[in-house]
């Protein structure tokens, strides 16, 4: 027979990097609205090499030319929770179907700390 168990309690190291997750993304934020773009689109770089810097594969990955600075319109949760905020600033790139754009782009935000595709209407891109 199987026994019902209360919820397993998340570690308090996830709550202590979520947390910090969090702080650096109100951090590029409240830049934003300072700095130009292209300044803010190297902090959001610096950090996702700092965070994946362990993984060979994803150095200066988010450096290219088809990454454009973005801002989230509404949260997005996602399996593993809340990934994008509204007002987030992201770096983001379009995605290409049968070589037509599609309706998703691949957006990257520090708080989410991972790739994830999301509907382009909900990234505004930001411009000079």
């Amino acid at each position: 027979m199987l026994a019902i168990t209360a919820a397993p309690e998340i570690r308090s190291d996830y709550r202590e990097l979520w947390a910090e997750l969090d702080a650096e993304q109100e951090l590029v934020n409240r830049a934003a609205a300072y700095c130009s773009p292209a300044l803010i689109r190297r902090l959001i770089e610096r950090l996702a090499d700092r965070r994946h810097a362990p993984y060979a594969q994803y150095r200066a990955y988010w450096h290219g030319a088809e990454w454009n600075l973005g801002m989230i319109r509404r949260d997005i949760v996602g399996k593993g929770g809340r990934r994008f905020a509204a007002g987030d600033v992201v770096i983001f790139r379009r995605e290409l179907s049968f070589g037509f754009t599609s309706n998703s782009v691949t957006a990257y935000s520090v708080r989410g700390e991972v790739n994830c595709s999301v509907y382009s209407g909900d990234v505004e891109e930001v411009t000079a």
